[in-house]
């Protein structure tokens, strides 16, 4: 049996775990979601584009007690995280990414994807 998020009707493995956000990219992506307690769990892969030897599977799992602590990481693995395909912004966290997005915009070159998920 399938489970979906009640808010935002994207498919979870987890019926306790709400998606609040996904990005993807050759070869990649990621999802994080929040639990019923409020923490950020942050769940993703790369690789595996060429063969094994040369491009590995990789997947990750990681927890934070913040939006806010999940981003400061988000956005130091990823210095060009602008320039990822985002796939969802739960409608509760728009605003807090438009204002990372503001935060940069100026200086970079924006996937525009960025700004019509916003905007939804």
């Amino acid at each position: 049996m399938k489970n979906y998020c009640q808010h935002c009707l994207q498919e979870t493995e987890n019926p306790s775990l709400e998606l609040i956000f996904q990005w993807g990219a050759e070869g990649g992506g990621e999802r994080i979601y929040r639990n019923k307690e409020g923490r950020i769990i942050s769940i993703g892969s790369s690789g595996g584009m060429l063969d094994e030897e040369e491009d590995p599977i990789i997947t990750w799992q990681y927890q934070f007690p913040t939006i806010k602590s999940f981003w400061e990481c988000f956005d130091r693995m990823n210095k060009n995280w602008f320039r990822l395909y985002p796939l969802f912004i739960h409608k509760e966290y728009k605003a807090f990414v438009n204002k990372q997005i503001e935060s940069i915009a100026q200086k970079q070159n924006i996937n525009e994807e960025w700004k019509r998920l916003i905007n939804k």
